[in-house]
């Protein structure tokens, strides 16, 4: 197990981000992220990750960037995408 993640299903405009969703038959996930955050990332040339990409890679940079920036992380999207084997996942109220 990786940790324990919250899900949301309509976060606040200040967190970062994973929904997730099913293409074809692999999980994947966009991430959303404040206004500032994309900016920032943008400045430095780094990827704001706007498009679908596999679950693994939008999951680990979204912890990176909600280390880096102080911002909640949150999940959304579609439950079934998750893997029991990557940690629990809890509905946040």
């Amino acid at each position: 197990m990786i940790g324990d993640f919250r899900y949301q299903a309509q976060p606040g405009g200040n967190c970062i981000t994973v929904k997730m969703s099913w293409k074809a038959a692999e999980r994947t996930a966009i991430l959303h992220m404040p206004s500032a955050v994309a900016l920032e990332l943008e400045n430095q040339k780094l990827p704001a990750a706007e498009e679908p990409m596999k679950i693994a890679c939008a999951l680990s940079y979204a912890v990176f960037l909600s280390m880096q920036t102080g911002h909640p992380l949150r999940i959304s999207g579609d439950l079934s995408v998750w893997d029991a084997r990557w940690g629990r996942i809890s509905p946040l109220n």
